[in-house]
């Protein structure tokens, strides 16, 4: 039962509170903090963090 009638239910995962704020994040990570790693970082851990964050749209 839900307590605030303001709520929409809930009929994907996308619809969730804690989805949302996920996505929120992974875009963060994906325009502010990818760009900022050195260059030594190109092939490996920004490899890894774009894949990740790209493996969470699916």
């Amino acid at each position: 039962m839900q307590d605030n009638q303001n709520e929409k239910s809930i009929k994907s995962f996308r619809d969730l509170k804690v989805y949302q704020n996920t996505y929120q994040a992974m875009l963060l990570v994906m325009k502010e903090i990818l760009p900022k790693l050195p260059n030594s970082e190109k092939y490996d851990l920004r490899d890894q963090l774009s894949r990740s964050c790209k493996a969470h749209l699916v």
